[in-house]
């Protein structure tokens, strides 16, 4: 197994001996169906596909790592990402395997990848993923504590702001527009790329909790924001 997979404690090995029981695929079956049919895929089911694919592609990244995530198999998704380029590489994928199992409704699975990953600025940012997929299951709580759990400071704005919107979008309004505004305040104090879509997220959020004066005054920091780089547009 591969060594960053230890980092999972036991409930890796649970998962992944479940998954070993379910059996390999059948001789005759190519595996094209694993994410439209749901058939049970293995790592021989891997090696065929691999087989059929262009040259220089590999199946240990991109479309069939992430179809296993969104189907149930993130271990053996994070398996195939273990076993791909360097420290970087592997980061890199391990956190669009985060963003699929987090879309497939699987937020526990996903941190507990996402805190894996070795490297910090990737592993802060997997964790900015799964804020919002921890409010939409209705847990808060833990959404709020994993925002105070990542490390660096040009993420805390994005993270408020996610958090935010995906209360909002649940009819937190209160909630919604503390988060807002600690957002705001994040990013005030470290300002970062993409600011303004920082910014543009908050308007939604603004709007969402029916706070218009506050979503005019937000729009206008982004058209000042947007004029200051290009004055003649």
């Amino acid at each position: 197994m591969p060594e960053g997979l230890a980092q999972w404690g036991p409930e890796l090995f649970l998962m992944r001996e479940w998954e070993r029981r379910r059996g390999p695929a059948p001789e005759n079956d190519g595996g094209r169906g694993i994410a439209q049919g749901g058939f049970e895929p293995c790592l021989l089911t891997v090696l065929r596909l691999s087989a059929g694919r262009e040259p220089g592609t590999s199946p240990t990244r991109g479309w069939l790592p992430r179809a296993l995530a969104r189907t149930g198999h993130l271990v053996r998704a994070a398996e195939l990402a273990y076993t791909s380029g360097d420290e970087l590489e592997q980061g890199t994928e391990l956190l669009e395997l985060v963003k699929a199992a987090a879309g497939a409704g699987d937020p526990g699975g996903a941190q507990a990848l996402a805190e894996s990953i070795p490297l910090r600025q990737l592993r802060d940012q997997a964790l900015v993923s799964l804020v919002p997929a921890w409010a939409r299951a209705g847990e808060g709580d833990r959404a709020v504590a994993l925002v105070e759990k990542i490390r660096y400071p040009h993420n805390w704005g994005w993270a408020w702001a996610l958090l935010a919107k995906a209360t909002a979008d649940s009819g937190g309004i209160a909630e919604a527009r503390g988060f807002a505004a600690r957002a705001d305040a994040e990013a005030r104090r470290c300002p970062v790329d993409g600011m303004d879509e920082v910014l543009g997220l908050l308007v939604d959020v603004a709007v969402a909790t029916g706070d218009h004066d506050r979503a005019a005054e937000l729009a206008d920091r982004v058209e000042e924001m947007a004029r200051s780089r290009n004055p003649a547009g």
